[in-house]
């Protein structure tokens, strides 16, 4: 954001600079990366299973996240990738954070994974 900000003299108003970010195909990454972090933290390694996407129409009529969901199914059935051609025209590089890095600061900075126990006050 920083790179892009030092040219905000250079480009439109409302550039469009799309980073195409990590690439996974079917979310076996992301569940990985997930797990891992929770490993390094002193949880339990999750039980990863697939989503049941036939429960959805069924509960739909009273849960609202469900109607939202069945929206955007899509979303997890057909793939989707931003091209950043334009980025890297303008930075000549896409900055990247390490896939393991970005997930365990997520999940830190949303208070997702277990905190370590201290040692006690003296």
């Amino acid at each position: 954001m920083l790179r892009r900000l030092q040219r905000r003299d250079t480009l439109p108003a409302f550039a469009r600079l799309y980073m195409a970010g990590h690439w996974d195909a079917d979310g076996t990454q992301m569940a990985a990366a997930i797990g891992q972090a929770v490993v390094r933290h002193g949880g339990a390694q999750p039980t990863l299973r697939r989503f049941p996407w036939w429960a959805i129409p069924l509960v739909s009529p009273v849960v609202p996240l469900a109607r939202a969901l069945r929206e955007v199914r899509q979303l997890w059935s057909n793939p989707l990738r931003l091209r950043n051609t334009r980025l890297l025209e303008v930075l000549g590089e896409e900055p990247h954070t390490p896939a393991d890095a970005a997930v365990e600061a997520t999940l830190t900075g949303s208070g997702c994974l277990p905190t370590p126990l201290s040692a006690p006050a003296h």
